[in-house]
């Protein structure tokens, strides 16, 4: 937003076509007018990159599914009030989930404006014995609870162009590289 140019030289650079906007995080999401905003800027930043041949792509955490003042959900804002032909979505289906709403859900819902997805998975953890409530954390994939085939599936059906395999924290012996081996052999023998 503040240096276009910049973005498109980098991207140049790079040799990608495609910006992504890790979330907004000066954006008041419970105010439905911040949002507005927000997609009116989204708009904005995407036409200037679409005249470069480039794509721009929003991406979600868990802040744009908390309820504005007016009980609306933000990323249904910024899916109505963005134009598809300037912003699209890299999709992260953890914090869809950890924001208490279906992934599947809003995998349909994003469609395809969904450029990319970040596959993750998340569980319900052991914590301690005897806890009847524990917390939930993001795992290696096929360890959780996710519908991972579902998700791919979807996302495939929608023209995603590059799923993103992230891990958040619960690493295996706290080691993130474990972590990815571990996913990337689920990836391997689940999906070709």
């Amino acid at each position: 937003k503040t240096d276009i140019d910049e973005c498109i030289k980098r991207a140049e650079f790079f040799e990608t076509t495609s910006l992504v906007s890790a979330g907004a995080m000066k954006v008041g999401f419970e105010d439905s007018e911040q949002v507005l905003r927000l997609a009116k800027e989204l708009n904005q930043v995407g036409r200037q990159l679409k005249a470069h041949g480039l794509t721009l792509m929003y991406h979600n955490h868990n802040c744009e599914f908390v309820r504005t003042e007016k009980g609306t959900i933000p990323m249904d804002i910024l899916l109505e009030e963005t134009d598809p032909e300037y912003v699209k979505f890299e999709v992260d289906t953890f914090w869809i989930a950890n924001s208490g709403f279906t992934v599947m859900e809003w995998l349909d819902k994003i469609g395809v404006r969904m450029g990319y997805m970040h596959i993750n998975d998340c569980k319900v953890c052991p914590d301690k014995p005897g806890v009847p409530i524990r917390h939930i954390s993001g795992t290696e994939l096929g360890m959780g609870n996710m519908n991972l085939p579902e998700m791919v599936r979807k996302a495939e059906a929608n023209g995603c162009s590059c799923q993103i395999l992230e891990t958040h924290e619960g690493w295996i012996r706290n080691c993130p590289f474990e972590s990815m081996r571990v996913s990337r052999e689920y990836l391997r023998k689940h999906f070709k």
